[in-house]
């Protein structure tokens, strides 16, 4: 097999582009997107392909090793970031656990969350503007608390933030689109 011909994508990416082509943002021209979950993914589609290369977004268009706060914004957004604030709020330290408490009623959960939202928000913001984003969407594990701290983060946002409506196969889509470039639809492919 000849090594040029193998092609790669991070999984954070193909998974944006995925959605951007053909899910939740597939009627915005321009999609920031993000991936909550280990770590924190992202990358800047416009007209369905990934920027990497330009003055509008940070390098290679990822977002992790950005500061917020002193710290890289993939120690605050991500499932270790948010263990740790619910170690320090004395909560159960799964997140799952957590949104379920604060869905519950939970008070001290909830507010957590909602900082959360905040803090994400006021990150994506200038990256969002930047950009000129048309949509900020939302991926990953922990975007299944969005309720939690979707409406926050939205707040903050001069833009739409959706979360993904193909959760099961945006990074699929995204990794063909890579492989069959100008050959892969333009159509949106139906909803499973």
């Amino acid at each position: 097999m000849d090594p040029a011909s193998i092609l790669f994508r991070n999984d954070a990416e193909a998974a944006v582009v995925g959605e951007a082509r053909y899910g939740a943002g597939r009627s915005f021209r321009r999609s920031v997107g993000i991936t909550l979950g280990t770590g924190l993914g992202s990358a800047f589609v416009e007209d369905g392909e990934p920027v990497e290369d330009e003055a509008r977004v940070p390098p290679e268009g990822k977002l992790f090793p950005q500061i917020f706060r002193g710290n890289r914004a993939d120690d605050w957004f991500s499932r270790r970031g948010l263990e740790g604030r619910l170690r320090e709020a004395g909560l159960p330290i799964d997140v799952r656990a957590a949104a379920g408490a604060a869905r519950a009623g939970n008070a001290v959960a909830a507010g957590l969350f909602q900082r959360f939202g905040e803090e994400l928000g006021a990150f994506l913001a200038p990256f969002a503007e930047r950009f000129s984003a048309d949509v900020v969407l939302v991926l990953g594990r922990i975007a299944g608390a969005f309720d939690l701290f979707g409406p926050a983060m939205r707040s903050a946002l001069a833009v739409p933030v959706l979360t993904g409506s193909r959760p099961d196969d945006a990074a699929l889509l995204g990794a063909a689109e890579m492989l069959l470039g100008d050959r892969a639809p333009r159509s949106p492919i139906p909803d499973p």
